[in-house]
């Protein structure tokens, strides 16, 4: 859902070959481009909210830092395969995590993908959703809708009766942020329960435009600096990165008009 931003990106470099293309049709010389010919420089690809972790691994490179639910996710991280899908590519990592992860499988036992589950899940006309046009001209889905094909996905993988707990943040505030460090730390203890987040994706990267919502897994969190890891499923864009708890509220309770507000799921077995 965050297909603005993939727009945004065009344009600036279209921008650019277009003045470029003036200079050599026209001749002009260095002293003869303004700063109004030429668009602003491209933003860093990170803001400050948003630390890659490649450039950050300390907190998995401690030994009383187990990670259960990175470790559960990681090896089921797929890209959303367009502009409308994270909420696919998000789901398929969770069901995944939470079913395949640490467990005695079959050998005929297949991983859940983003196809099988459009194939499978019809709940809210998801695959529908997915395509350009959506369903009435809404593409992607809001934090309910979201929270009705995770039911639906698990309970085709046999798990008649999941904990979805499904939070929608509406403010910025003390008690909200207090409420989600709190569901950070819980979630941390282990990869029985996952959690993912419906938010404005430029809130943590610093991309221009916006906003654009999105959604994607929390990976785990670190409380000595308070950051959780957004495992963001745009990998043609981002790697997974560090986020301060409260900017995640912040992007989380950022309202939208197709979507509302967003917030947080925590679902379990």
């Amino acid at each position: 859902m965050d297909f603005g931003a993939n727009y945004r990106r065009g344009q600036t470099f279209a921008l650019w070959w277009a003045a470029v293309g003036v200079c050599l049709l026209t001749g002009c010389s260095s002293s003869g481009v303004t700063a109004a010919t030429l668009p602003q420089q491209v933003p860093p690809k990170y803001g400050p909210a948003a630390v890659p972790l490649s450039s950050d691994r300390a907190y998995f490179q401690q030994t009383d830092h187990p990670a259960p639910d990175f470790w559960a996710l990681v090896p089921f991280y797929v890209p959303q395969r367009n502009e409308y899908e994270c909420s696919v590519a998000s789901v398929a990592a969770v069901i995944n995590g939470l079913t395949r992860a640490n467990r005695q499988l079959a050998g005929d036992v297949r991983n859940v993908t983003a196809a099988s589950l459009l194939e499978t899940v019809k709940t809210v006309q998801w695959a529908e959703r997915m395509q350009k046009g959506g369903v009435d001209g809404q593409v992607g889905l809001t934090l309910e809708q979201l929270a009705e094909v995770l039911r639906e996905a698990l309970r085709q993988q046999g798990i008649t009766d999941p904990l979805i707990e499904t939070v929608r943040v509406t403010a910025d505030d003390p008690d909200t942020r207090k409420r989600w460090r709190t569901a950070l730390a819980t979630n941390e203890v282990s990869a029985e329960d996952m959690l993912l987040i419906h938010f404005t994706q430029d809130t943590l990267t610093g991309s221009e435009g916006g906003p654009y919502a999105h959604i994607s897994p929390i990976a785990a969190y670190d409380a000595a600096t308070d950051r959780a890891l957004v495992l963001d499923v745009d990998r043609e864009y981002y790697e997974p990165y560090w986020s301060p708890a409260e900017m995640i509220v912040k992007a989380m309770s950022a309202y939208t008009p197709q979507y509302g507000h967003g917030g947080w799921i925590r679902v379990s077995r």
